[in-house]
């Protein structure tokens, strides 16, 4: 996260528990394949989403996550310092990062989402390595069009966050098969991602309930409901699921428990 690797502007550190180059050694030494949710805006249920309050003083700046020239510098440039910490590591170059992410579930400035795109591409061009969009998949999938005719044009890897529903007619932005017959018609070559099962968060004080954001709490759902929703992921389509969170690391009304969210992707062969 930006605010944990860059406290003080000019100050990037990638030591002791920011060294992110360790974190995705250690996820290789395990096995394990890395999708860097780069953002820098991650959400997260931290504070201004990852962003540094200092961000706020910064010459003027107009608005965060936006066609704004100040917040368009200083977002192309810790993205930048991203990339180049761990290009070594890029699925490309022998290691275990296979997808990168820009933004996070964004709805918003289509000119500003291109910028990002853009930007994106350019940080890691010649890469095989392909960079994904989190959400708005009819935004994402504009991505993927040029705008005068039409043509598809790979730029972004189309992905959902969310909660697994049975809907095939209306498609509801969550992960459902609607959003699969769409993700498969608009983005064709794609496969279908999701990013963010991001059922219930288990909170460990208190047992029985799992957290429904922001201090909120909700009852369980059964391991069986749980379960069944990924057999019905699996069951149309060969895919990724990545289960968010497997063990702690949400900052779920604080300001911040962990730098790094420990959870884990599985794939359908």
């Amino acid at each position: 996260m930006w605010n944990f690797h860059e406290h003080q502007r000019g100050n990037i550190t990638w030591e002791g528990r920011a060294d992110l180059s360790a974190f995705i050694r250690a996820a290789a030494a395990a096995g394990l394949y890395v999708n860097l949710r780069i953002g820098p805006y991650i959400c997260g249920e931290y504070y201004f989403g990852g962003i540094p309050v200092w961000m706020r003083s910064v010459d003027n700046v107009a608005c965060f996550r936006c066609a704004d020239p100040v917040w368009e510098r200083e977002m192309g440039r810790i993205v930048g310092e991203v990339v180049n910490e761990v290009r070594p590591l890029l699925a490309s170059n022998g290691g275990p990062v296979i997808m990168l992410q820009v933004e996070n579930e964004y709805s918003g400035d289509e000119t500003y989402l291109r910028w990002a795109v853009e930007m994106a591409n350019k940080l890691t061009g010649g890469s095989s390595v392909p960079w994904i969009l989190c959400h708005d998949h009819k935004q994402c999938a504009d991505m993927n069009h040029d705008p005068a005719s039409g043509k598809y044009e790979f730029q972004a890897l189309c992905t959902i966050n969310g909660f697994w529903m049975d809907e095939y007619t209306n498609n509801p932005s969550q992960p459902s098969p609607k959003w699969m017959f769409d993700q498969l018609a608009a983005n064709p070559g794609q496969p279908v991602v999701w990013t963010e099962d991001q059922g219930w968060f288990d909170r460990e004080s208190r047992p029985g309930l799992h957290c429904h954001g922001h201090g909120a709490y909700a009852p369980t759902i059964t391991r069986h409901a749980r379960n069944n929703r990924r057999r019905q992921w699996y069951r149309h389509a060969h895919a990724y699921l990545h289960s968010c969170l497997v063990h702690l690391g949400h900052h779920i009304a604080s300001v911040g428990a962990s730098p790094h969210l420990a959870s884990l992707a599985v794939y359908a062969e």
